[in-house]
């Protein structure tokens, strides 16, 4: 939440934040060059972090220096999310082993959702293919299933890929409540 808050308050922060938890060094604002904006946004982060942060937290903060948000964050983030390339490699593969079952447009909502925080806190874009293949390894055997594989090569960017899952649901949705198919206008 507060993540959102501040990339809200500053939208530089949105990328920002990520990188810095994965810095190999610290990150002071003297170091951050020509890039004023950032340097601002992160004094504006390291108030916040002042006023919402308490004990131990607090000190950290503080330790980091006046105005120092980022570095304030990545020690923060050090000193409570220690395993974060552990967990992001927890996080993919979770998205790799991902249930479709149920309602598919829900389904495929929610990992769309997971899959953008993956590639938000890993700074790397998953390809299409993959993106894909993990959509058909968590999918269950059937109609569906077999659909997609056969039209694999149709299927030139993630949103054609969901549009035609959309379709086939709606379709199968036609002829499940009607009990027979209704004929196409053409």
């Amino acid at each position: 939440v507060l993540k959102a808050y501040a990339g809200l308050c500053h939208a530089e922060l949105v990328e920002a934040l990520p990188q810095v938890e994965m810095a190999a060094n610290d990150v002071r604002n003297r170091d951050l060059g020509d890039q004023y904006s950032l340097a601002e946004a992160s004094m504006g982060l390291y108030y916040m972090l002042i006023l919402l942060t308490r004990n131990e937290a607090l000190n950290i903060v503080v330790n980091a220096g006046v105005g120092e948000g980022l570095l304030a964050w990545r020690r923060l983030v050090q000193r409570y999310d220690s395993g974060a390339a552990t967990r992001l490699a927890g996080l993919l593969l979770h998205l790799m082993n991902w249930s479709f079952a149920g309602d598919i447009q829900s389904r495929l909502e929610l990992f769309e959702r997971e899959l953008v925080r993956y590639e938000l806190r890993a700074t790397e874009q998953i390809s299409l293919n993959l993106h894909i293949g993990m959509v058909l390894n968590g999918l269950e055997k059937g109609a569906l299933k077999d659909h997609l594989l056969l039209n694999g090569a149709r299927y030139a960017t993630w949103q054609a890929f969901k549009q035609e899952i959309v379709e086939y649901r709606r379709a199968t949705q036609v002829v499940h409540d009607t009990g027979h198919a209704v004929a196409m206008d053409v």
